[in-house]
């Protein structure tokens, strides 16, 4: 199971969409 935060894949995803 991932315990994973959402603020850390939210942060995850806006970084890649800067990059994209």
């Amino acid at each position: 199971i991932n315990n994973v935060p959402v603020s850390k894949w939210k942060t995850l995803r806006n970084r890649r969409l800067q990059n994209w």
